[in-house]
C-alpha cells in the first residue's frame, strides 16, 4: 500500500525501457524493477516501466527523461573490485547527458551469494545508481545510493530498502526533470 500511495503522490515521472540481452528471469526482472521504483519513489518519482527499444534514443531521449537499462549476463569491461560499483553497472554519460545504464546481473549475484543479499533487491539498487549518474552526471558521494562501492552496510540497507538517494541529490534528480 505504501508504494501506491507513494505513486500517486510522486510529482515528476522517468520512462526506463528494460532490455534483457542476458536472460534475466523474468520473476527477477520485475522484483529489481519493483525494487528500484522504490528508490525513486522516495524522491517523489514515478518510474514508468517500457519494454525494450520502445522509447526516444540519443538527445530526444535526454530531453524527454527515456531511460534504457540493459541486463546484461556478460562481465563488465573492468574489474575494480568486488563490490564497486563500476564492476556491477556502468553508466554512458557524455556532455549532453545520457540515456542508456548498463546493470551486470551476473556480477550482482555472485556478490549477493558471497555476502547472502537479496540479488534481485541489489539489482534495481544498481539500476537506481545508474539511473542517478543519468540523472546527476559522474561521481560519487561517500553516503547513500551514490558512493562508489557498497559495504556489507549498505548490502544490510538495501535489504531493508533503505539505501537511497541522500537530500543533496534528492533535489539534484528533481532540480533535473523539472529542468
Amino acid at each position: 500500500m505504501l508504494l501506491s500511495i507513494a505513486a500517486l503522490s510522486a510529482d515528476e515521472t522517468i520512462h526506463v525501457s528494460f532490455c534483457n540481452p542476458g536472460h534475466l528471469p523474468d520473476a527477477s526482472v520485475r522484483r529489481a524493477e519493483a525494487s528500484l521504483s522504490a528508490v525513486f519513489h522516495r524522491v517523489g518519482v514515478e518510474v514508468v516501466q517500457a519494454k525494450c527499444g520502445s522509447g526516444p534514443v540519443s538527445e530526444e531521449a535526454v530531453s524527454r527523461h527515456w531511460f534504457t537499462i540493459r541486463l546484461r549476463a556478460d562481465q563488465p569491461p573492468s574489474t575494480p573490485s568486488p563490490a564497486s560499483l563500476d564492476m556491477l553497472g556502468r553508466a554512458f554519460v557524455g556532455p549532453q547527458g545520457g540515456y542508456m545504464a548498463d546493470v551486470y546481473y551476473r556480477v550482482v549475484q555472485s556478490l549477493a551469494a558471497r555476502t547472502g543479499a537479496d540479488a534481485d533487491a541489489v539489482i534495481g539498487c544498481v539500476m537506481a545508481h545508474e539511473l542517478g549518474h543519468l540523472l546527476l552526471g559522474p561521481g560519487h558521494v561517500p553516503d547513500g545510493i551514490m558512493r562508489a562501492s557498497w559495504s556489507a552496510v549498505d548490502l544490510e540497507a538495501i535489504r531493508r530498502r533503505w539505501l537511497v538517494f541522500n537530500r543533496a541529490q534528492n533535489a539534484g534528480i528533481r532540480r533535473e526533470l523539472r529542468g
